[in-house]
């Protein structure tokens, strides 16, 4: 995926449709947003990371990651898949996080939330069968998005997260809700 890159910002080709000649004109948005919102580009879609995360290049589009998780949802289908869903509140275990699950698992995905103080954010983090890190979005209160990589260990039916200043995933003002996907 590649950002569009002009070597002349807003400018548009008007034609009118009576028949005038084309001209040339800048547009810029004047509608005095209360929330100026995402910009729509390469960063906000899919990240490299993110794209390698799923075997994919620096080219991949949203939609090449999404028929990658479509095909791995089928293979695990196709398996007699295995979910196993629940929650925990963060403790603080100066070790970091462990869950262990009936079978092993493939895909991990974790929801958190910080209870105590909301302004400290939310966020989703990503793990997959083989891989040594998570990847991992983070939301704060007033700001965008951030992303990164956490280390793991995934071996048999145990997925753990070491403890760390930005990769906590045992915090205890927050909650955590997971879902894991194996086969």
């Amino acid at each position: 995926m590649k950002d569009r890159i002009p070597t002349k910002p807003g400018r548009m080709k008007i034609t009118p449709e009576n028949g005038q000649a084309a001209y040339y004109a800048t547009v810029e948005m004047a509608d005095d947003p209360s929330e100026i919102g995402t910009p729509l580009n390469k960063s906000t879609l899919l990240k490299d990371a993110t794209a390698s995360l799923f075997g994919l290049g620096a080219t991949a589009l949203p939609d090449d990651v999404l028929k990658k998780i479509s095909q791995e949802i089928s293979s695990v289908k196709s398996n007699n898949a295995k979910f196993a869903n629940g929650s925990y509140r963060g403790a603080n275990d100066p070790s970091g996080k462990r869950l262990t699950f009936p079978f092993p698992p493939k895909i991990v995905l974790v929801q958190y939330f910080n209870i105590d103080d909301p302004k400290r954010g939310s966020g989703t983090v990503i793990a997959s069968e083989g891989s040594q890190q998570s990847f991992r979005i983070h939301y704060s209160s007033g700001s965008t998005a951030s992303t990164g990589l956490l280390p793991i260990t995934m071996s048999g039916n145990s997925i753990f997260w070491p403890k760390g200043d930005f990769n906590d995933m045992d915090r205890v003002s927050s909650n955590y809700y997971y879902i894991a996907i194996g086969g």
